[in-house]
């Protein structure tokens, strides 16, 4: 700011208050102006050490940024040590060389009588709820307190990001507020409650995460999710679709889950080569069933099933055509990253990046239960996507559901002696009643590489081997 025209004598006074802002391109005359921060030439100013440094610990006025020292400083206590840093972060007589503040500094402070702390805390009458009845229906009540007690005057907002759900809402001799809606959409909503204050209460907020899911349609043993999943591009995003994860509920199936088809109905994409697809089912079993797959020509409408007994695979690089494929990982450049939601790796992959199918990972386990599609576009740049809806299709045979958990005996283990032997064992119990499975065999992999086995369950259900790490 100020330009480069020299100021000499001058007394500048920074105040929110003030009319104008500080002249970019100068000269710099004495008045008052409100905080000022062009900040050109480079990204953010620096204040080395014992300053405060860069980046995302500073806070800028206009027009770089929006701080004011009302938004910085105001409820806060104003006793104790004030700094004020000066820098030249340019070289030349342009620069000033010799500025000096020749008449010191001061702050001028405003105090008011300090409002009470309060607290507000944020609760759900139904979470997760759905979009359609029933259990579409849900309270959210804020309960405002002050040193325990309820706070029984002023009003509380409750908002999603910056919009406004329900404005100044009086709480009640409870110091509670209510806000009832049955208009969320799928998908994760991150609802605050901001409890507004008054002369004598400070202002507090409090925030849950809703989350809503589409009832489920069945049809036979097929089940779908009938809503969409939007797939926003990655570079504005960081990937998540929304929903995220989109969610289909299986109940009333018998047996143990023999074969499982997933439909991706109408996939329309700019470039498909960027998703990224991972299915949790109820088992926690995580495979990645599509990866990086269809090169880089735009698809609309395209409905793909992908089955372990199609013919082949997904294409890598060539555009994708409606029709029945093989789940498909290429899995190329730095891998799939599923963020928070989804369960972290490892992930199971389908070929041609690992072995995992729809039976390795699903296979003889209850198909009742939560099954969850993450979607991420995992590249900057290549444009939305959209999918119109979602199925699962089960085949279930009449053999009894099993659970398969395995164990280190050392986890983190050595390469070397001591602490590089390690025994695996796994463990199988019925699903509906935790009791131990002790016909059969297990085979201990690791990616599609055998790594004992079949080894047959003993009478508690287990199965052992012992590697030395080398």
């Amino acid at each position: 700011m100020g330009g480069t025209a020299a100021a000499a004598s001058t007394t500048l006074t920074l105040d929110d208050a003030a009319v104008s802002q500080l002249p970019d391109n100068g000269p710099l005359v004495s008045g008052t102006f409100k905080p000022t921060a062009v900040n050109s030439g480079i990204v953010k100013d620096n204040f080395p050490a014992p300053g405060p440094g860069t980046g995302a610990a500073l806070t800028f006025a206009a027009p770089f940024g929006t701080g004011t020292l009302a938004s910085q400083f105001n409820g806060t206590n104003p006793n104790g040590t004030w700094s004020l840093y000066v820098i030249d972060d340019a070289l030349g007589p342009a620069s000033g060389i010799g500025a000096i503040i020749a008449g010191g500094w001061s702050i001028n402070i405003t105090t008011a009588v300090a409002a009470a702390p309060t607290a507000t805390v944020v609760t759900s009458s139904l979470n997760p709820s759905f979009t359609t009845t029933p259990g579409n229906t849900v309270t959210f009540t804020a309960t405002v307190t002050s040193a325990g007690n309820p706070v029984t005057q002023g009003t509380v907002t409750f908002m999603e990001g910056a919009a406004t759900l329900q404005a100044a809402t009086a709480v009640n001799g409870s110091g509670q507020a209510t806000f009832t809606t049955s208009a969320l959409s799928e998908g994760s909503h991150l609802i605050r409650a901001v409890y507004d204050g008054t002369a004598s209460f400070a202002t507090s907020n409090s925030t849950l995460t809703q989350v809503v899911n589409n009832h489920t349609i069945v049809i036979g043993s097929t089940f779908c999710n009938p809503g969409p999943i939007a797939i926003p591009d990655g570079a504005l995003t960081g990937g998540p679709a929304t929903p995220y994860p989109s969610n289909i509920f299986v109940s009333g199936l018998a047996g143990a889950v023999s074969k499982v088809t997933l439909t991706l109905n109408n996939l329309t994409e700019t470039r498909p080569d960027d998703l990224d697809m991972l299915l949790v089912g109820p088992n926690g079993a995580r495979f990645v069933v599509m990866s990086d797959v269809g090169g880089q020509t735009a698809i609309g409408n395209v409905t793909l099933t992908l089955d372990d007994a199609a013919a082949s695979l997904l294409p890598d690089a060539t555009p994708l055509t409606a029709g029945t494929f093989r789940p498909t990982a290429v899995n190329s450049g730095s891998g799939a990253v599923f963020p928070s939601p989804a369960p972290g790796a490892p992930y199971s992959f389908a070929a041609p990046f690992g072995a995992a199918t729809f039976a390795t990972s699903f296979g003889g386990s209850n198909p009742n239960g939560t099954w969850s599609l993450y979607v991420v576009d995992d590249a900057t740049g290549g444009g939305a996507g959209s999918i119109a809806s979602a199925c699962l299709s089960f085949v279930t045979t009449s053999d009894t559901p099993t659970t398969t958990t395995v164990t280190s005996s050392q986890n983190p283990s050595f390469t070397s002696v001591p602490s590089n032997t390690v025994t695996l064992t796994a463990h199988v119990t019925r699903t509906s009643d935790n009791g131990n499975v002790t016909l059969g065999t297990v085979t201990f992999k690791e990616g599609a590489t055998v790594l004992a086995g079949p080894l047959t369950l003993n009478g508690s259900g287990t199965a052992s081997f012992t590697t030395v790490v080398a």
